[in-house]
Parts: C-alpha cells; structure tokens; sequence
C-alpha cells in the first residue's frame, strides 16, 4: 500500500489549508505504514529503511525540543520544500549532503502523534517520511547528539513544529534583498507580508496600520500569541524581533504580529503554501528576515 500525502488543493475540498486560525498548520491526513513499501539501500540517497524506526524529541536547552531519529541523530527540514506537496527540493548532490529520511514502519515518543507524519513516493522510487508535510532528512557528517546543521546555508533547520518559518524560491526577491533569498512565512508555510505604507514603531510607540476595514479583508493581519515567548523560531530569527500591538480587525480587538516594528499579514489569495500572490501587489512585500529593515527600538 503506497502512502502519499494529499496535496493542498485536495484538502481544501474537505477542511481548506489554512482554516480561520492563522497560526495552525494544514491538516495532514492520518496515514499507516507499509513495510512493503521500503527503500532499496542507497535509494535517495538514503539507507535501507528498516521494519521499524523510531522519531523522538530530543530537548534543547536553548529552544524547543527537536526530532532525532532512533540513533540520536538529528532530523532536518529544508526551507525550499513545500509542506504537504509530497515532492523534495534535494536531490542529487544535495542528498549527499542531506539524506532523506524514511521509515517504512514507525514508532513515535513521547510528545508526538503518528498522524503528523506521513510518506511519499520521489521521482527515483525511493520514499520518504514527512512531519507535518514537510520532508525529513539526516545531515551526513553529524554524529548522533549534535545539531550542527541547524541554520546551514539559511535554509536547513532542526525539525520542530515552528510558529513562525521561512521558505525561498527561485524567482522571488522579498523586501529588504537583492536576489532570491527565504522569506518569512507561518509554520504552514504560508507567506507573511509587510505593508511599505504603514508606519513602524519606533522608540517605544506602537505601528501605525494603514491597512483597515475593506482591505483587512484582503490582507488579513496575523494574531499573535498570547505570549511571545512562546513562539518557536527557526535559528536564523530572533524573538527580539518580533512584538505586537492592539488594534481591531472586523469590529474586534486583537494583538497583531510585528516583526522590526513592522505589522505582519497575510494574503487571502494565497490558498495554498508556497502562494506568493502578493509580493509586490502595490506597497505589499514578502519579507526576507536577513536584511529586512532594523527598525531603531
């Protein structure tokens, strides 16, 4: 039995991508494991997946607890991946480097729920396992118990369940860059936007959002959470950076997300992750967190 993980637009005849809460992720179909439907060894560029293999969280001392596999080694995302697209970003010599991950049986710790992590087929025949949507891969000179990898090239990070992420493609160039670089999305990875027209906060005082009424219907505004601190970041981002203010958006108040005093949105058309409909929509810009403006505190 093959285990593919359903595409966006699937989803969204059932219960849509993105909900009305911003901040969760798709949701991902259950799925069971095959044992017939296991990598050959060497198959993108991988080992042999076992009967069984097991995922844990692993905890960290300087952020939220990450994925390792049962060997203690940890497991990576890759910011050029599309969450639910059931397709990789790496591959050739990029598996070299970062081998996939897969279990053609699996067995999760404490912490974590089988139905977040599903598998599917690449182009080669080989599988892989996802969490979340997001393919799985193994940094190939780590030893078991380091997290090395974490933030190479800005674009690989310790698997966890992130608030807030990043995602690159090629033919994008985001606010703040000079070439394609990763932009800023949620942990559905959908695209996060500044409005160049609002006024940031600057030496304490709050932002001021030109966006209002017809256009928050547009370009709704991202809630924060009820405390920043609890945001999880990959390692290229700061919580310093992030704030929130009190504003209202349909007739209600809520706190929005800033980023370097900047109010944080979304995009309506943007139904499915890796839309980017709306950079470079008048004064609108996806963010490349990197050179994104540093606004005076």
């Amino acid at each position: 039995m093959q285990i593919k993980i359903l595409g966006c637009a699937a989803l969204l005849l059932t219960v849509g991508c993105f909900g009305t809460n911003e901040e969760t992720h798709p949701a991902y179909p259950s799925a069971a494991w095959s044992p017939q439907a296991s990598n050959a060894a060497g198959s993108g560029g991988g080992a042999a997946a076992s009967s069984t293999q097991s995922v844990s969280l692993q905890s960290s001392a300087s952020a939220a607890a990450y994925l390792t596999d049962g060997m203690g080694h940890a497991l990576y995302i890759f910011a050029n991946d599309v969450p639910g697209s059931s397709a990789s970003s790496c591959s050739a010599a990029c598996l070299e480097k970062w081998p996939v991950f897969d279990a053609a049986a699996l067995s999760v710790g404490a912490g974590l729920t089988i139905s977040d992590f599903t598998r599917f087929q690449r182009p080669d025949g080989a599988w892989h396992t996802a969490f979340k949507g997001r393919p799985l891969y193994r940094f190939a000179s780590e030893a078991a118990g380091s997290s090395s990898g974490d933030g190479a090239a800005g674009r690989w990070y310790l698997a966890r369940d992130y608030n807030v992420f990043v995602a690159a493609k090629t033919d994008l160039i985001p606010q703040g860059a000079n070439m394609p670089a990763p932009y800023m999305t949620n942990r559905a990875g959908r695209t996060v936007y500044a409005f160049m027209s609002d006024t940031a906060a600057q030496s304490g005082s709050a932002p001021v959002s030109a966006c209002a009424d017809k256009c928050l219907e547009a370009w709704p505004a991202w809630p924060a959470p009820a405390a920043l601190e609890t945001l999880i970041l990959p390692a290229s981002l700061k919580l310093a950076d992030f704030g929130t203010f009190e504003r209202t958006s349909a007739g209600m108040p809520i706190k929005q997300l800033t980023y370097r005093g900047y109010p944080l949105y979304f995009h309506t058309p943007d139904v499915a992750p890796g839309a980017t409909s709306g950079h470079m929509s008048g004064a609108w810009r996806a963010i490349d967190p990197a050179t994104f403006a540093v606004i005076a505190k």
